[in-house]
């Protein structure tokens, strides 16, 4: 059985050999032929949420862990605008999803009808492509159209740089209607992806640079696992001219690397002596403004970037944009076989060396904190686990402790918002078969609190819940604590906790607010099992977290430069 509607009937059969297998809905009315094709087909994994902000954002950790399009489906109207966020997200993050969204029907737009609004080309800044179906398609030739846009738009979803699209669908009364006779003739439409190779002229020009570049830095931002990108950066590095600077994020682990920029970088006196000639951009955004402002500052000769199609200029620097393969490229700069003597390598890894010590020293002796926190739970972290991170301090915290290399990170940092962040993780643990664990801090997790207001929770997924009772972030940066607003209106200080919570939703509840405290219950809490969501609460002191961050730079600058 499907929906009498030929169009969704078509679109449940060419989505299903198009290698679509995840269908996230919320509950609606205009929505229906679609809800009812694709339950019926029985081919797919759909789930229903009910708010669309999470809905949306749970179907892009999907997508997140399967890298396919998980279409998101709701009803029309304002239900439509709250999947914006996690498109924008999507978008930034290079994550593809296939939104649909039902709609009134099209001569009824603007004309007093309930739940209508202007929704064809509603995410058209944030979607990779926009498309509407013919309403009412029931001639060869409306069919053949809606067939094609559909191929169409889930082969731009999957085509470099991975992203959203939109269809949309208007239709009239009635909705529910039922057919026995399913298609058997669908429209598919194959589409190869090819990143374009380099000629010859400009590979040459590339190679003389590459060769004469004495020191190289090489920056990798928010990239998917690949053990390909991992392999060829290790044998990258063997150039002596090259430093590999990551963040966790990056999900790369190499040894001669700096994971911790911001810990190296803010020790420099002289950081001149540590500029590049050549600066290297592969994967997404980059967390560290200070590794931005030091490029901005200290300038390379030449920037070649890696990362988008239109090539970003972030440090205002960019030379040489590179529409090519990654691993392509890279493979080609290990064959030139460019080793030398030049240490420009040992420079940054003697200093990281020193740092890490200096680090450990200041850890064993630090107050009850934000800092001290993150020291006790990344030691904790259990062998071969999903790290997610919610925006803010939390992920800025994280960046000054050590990958694991045998733990994949993951956070919002496409336009980085603290919205999400805990749907998005949930959604990726429903496609996983490791211990998810979610770091958030408590303005992000009671912002996206409604993410657990549905019935497809993972088992495997607990949260360190760090509760500095509003938003740290702004005693960090600087401008809001010069000015009287900062508690109400920047930190929005407040008294929650999140006891309560776990207990509406049958989560399993402890809490800890000190060093002893937490160091009894962190190893247990990330290593049992447990059929509940588990949360862990941490209570820190919101006063005192700036000081400590600001002794802890200060430490590690006055000491190692000593």
């Amino acid at each position: 059985m499907t929906s009498d509607k030929t169009s969704i009937a078509r679109l449940v059969e060419i989505a299903w050999q198009k290698g679509i297998t995840d269908v996230v809905f919320s509950p609606g009315s205009r929505n229906a032929p679609i809800i009812i094709a694709f339950v019926e087909s029985e081919k797919f994994n759909c789930i229903c949420i009910p708010d669309e902000r999470v809905a949306a954002f749970y179907a892009m950790g999907i997508s997140l862990k399967t890298q396919r399009p998980t279409i998101i489906c709701c009803t029309s109207g304002s239900a439509a605008l709250n999947y914006a966020p996690a498109i924008c997200e999507a978008f930034y993050q290079y994550i593809p999803l296939l939104i649909i969204t039902a709609d009134r029907p099209i001569e009824w737009i603007d004309q007093g009808i309930g739940q209508s609004i202007r929704q064809n080309n509603i995410y058209n800044n944030y979607v990779k492509g926009a498309f509407q179906y013919i309403q009412d398609a029931r001639g060869d030739d409306d069919i053949w159209y809606n067939d094609r846009i559909l191929n169409e738009a889930i082969n731009l979803s999957l085509k470099h740089n991975l992203g959203p699209v939109h269809l949309n669908i208007p239709f009239r009364e009635p909705l529910y209607g039922t057919t026995e006779e399913l298609p058997t003739d669908v429209k598919i439409i194959k589409a190869y992806d090819h990143r374009a190779s380099l000629s010859g002229e400009s590979w040459n020009e590339l190679s003389d640079i590459w060769r004469a570049s004495e020191r190289k830095i090489v920056l990798l931002g928010l990239s998917h696992p690949s053990e390909a990108l991992t392999k060829v950066l290790n044998i990258l590095v063997k150039d002596k001219s090259i430093i590999l600077l990551t963040e966790n994020c990056s999900n790369v682990y190499v040894e001669e690397g700096i994971q911790c920029i911001d810990r190296v970088i803010t020790t420099f006196e002289n950081p001149e002596e540590f500029k590049a000639d050549l600066v290297l951009t592969i994967g997404g955004p980059v967390i560290s403004k200070k590794i931005k402002k030091f490029f901005q500052t200290h300038k390379a000769k030449y920037h070649w970037d890696l990362r988008s199609e239109k090539g970003l200029d972030t440090f205002q620097t960019l030379t040489h944009k590179i529409d090519a393969e990654p691993i392509y490229f890279l493979d080609k700069l290990v064959a030139l076989n460019s080793l030398n003597n030049i240490k420009f390598q040992d420079l940054w890894l003697v200093r990281n060396e020193k740092l890490k010590a200096l680090q450990s020293d200041f850890m064993n002796k630090v107050a009850f904190s934000d800092l001290k926190v993150f020291d006790i739970v990344m030691n904790h972290l259990p062998n071969d686990c999903i790290l997610h991170l919610s925006n803010s301090a939390i992920v800025r915290y994280a960046q000054l402790f050590d990958q694991k290399p045998d733990v994949k990170y993951f956070s919002n940092r496409g336009v980085s918002g603290i919205d999400g962040s805990t749907s998005t993780a949930l959604g990726y643990a429903t496609k996983s078969d490791k211990q998810n664990i979610l770091i958030s801090g408590d303005m992000s997790f009671f912002y996206d609190s409604n993410a657990f207001w549905n019935h497809h929770l993972p088992e495997n997924f607990k949260i360190v819940l760090i509760n500095n009772s509003g938003g740290g972030i702004f005693r960090i940066i600087p401008g809001p604590s010069q000015t009287k607003q900062l508690d109400q209106y920047f930190e929005a200080s407040h008294e929650t906790n999140a006891e309560s919570f776990a207990k509406m939703y049958d989560m399993k509840y402890q809490s800890a607010a000190s060093v002893e405290e937490l160091n009894d219950c962190i190893s247990g809490f990330l290593t049992q099992e447990d059929k509940r969501i588990q949360i862990l609460e941490i209570f820190t002191p919101r006063l005192k977290n700036k000081e400590i961050l600001e002794r802890y730079f200060d430490f590690l600058k006055s000491s190692v430069n000593n």
